[in-house]
């Protein structure tokens, strides 16, 4: 399976507190090099290997992330519940809540939430994903008796940081897409119309054409009236002097 990769790349959870260590050096290095793994990827494949990755290393309750996919699209979003489960209700449960806080309050502030899916209360570590959290939201949710350590709020930065660097590639190349393919209905657009612009002046030179045969023989016809007109006044001419 594709987490199954993913999980084999980072260390056991981040351990509570003490000084960093090899395993915590493993797991930056191994989130930093995510966006070579997500190049080309779409927004919902991102969104699921970094909350699953995210929840390899952290140990919370759950991870929450969420993603713009772009304008006059809805965002994708993952609540990552244990290594191999998502769960989509949770995900829309506890969104609002993260979302209205990620923009009320500063990043190293902790949201206390009650878990959706039983009595004890959550400590949720919230991160913007963009200056604003324009690009979307990253948050892991650990029981209310846990302190998020100095080493999970950094793994929460670097992962937020690399997923707004993703993200606003898969929309740079959306937009490319998008152009080149509005350029490439423009063109054809063109073509079109010069085609029809050519048979619109092929038949302009017919009926040009036409309308000068029309001129020449009524030309013609004018010239053998005026000739006949003429031998008929000579040949009353020539009675009249007889």
């Amino acid at each position: 399976m594709y987490h199954e990769g993913l999980y084999s790349m980072f260390s056991e959870p981040a351990k509570i507190g003490g000084p960093t260590s090899n395993n915590d050096l493993r797991d930056i290095v191994a989130l930093s090099t995510l966006p070579a793994m997500w190049w080309g990827a779409d927004p919902l494949r991102i969104s699921e290997s970094l909350a699953a990755s995210l929840f390899a290393t952290l140990n919370p309750q759950f991870v929450w992330v969420s993603f713009c996919d772009g304008p006059g699209r809805p965002n994708i979003t993952v609540a990552q519940t244990n290594r191999y489960q998502t769960s989509g209700d949770l995900a829309d449960r506890v969104g609002p809540a993260i979302v209205d806080w990620v923009r009320a309050h500063d990043p190293d502030e902790i949201l206390e939430l009650p878990d959706p899916r039983g009595p004890r209360m959550l400590r949720v570590t919230v991160r913007p994903v963009g200056n604003q959290a324009e690009l979307g939201v990253v948050a892991a949710a650990f029981w209310n008796d846990h302190e998020p350590t100095p080493m999970q709020h950094l793994l929460l930065n670097i992962a937020a940081n690399q997923a707004a660097t993703a993200i606003h590639h898969v929309h740079l190349l959306r937009s490319l897409r998008d152009s080149e393919e509005h350029g490439r209905r423009i063109n054809a657009e063109l073509e079109q119309r010069v085609m029809e612009l050519q048979k619109a002046n092929v038949e302009i030179q017919n009926a040009r054409r036409a309308a000068l045969n029309v001129m020449e023989d009524a030309v013609q016809s004018r010239q053998l009236v005026e000739t006949l007109n003429k031998q008929l006044r000579i040949e009353i001419s020539e009675r009249e002097l007889v």
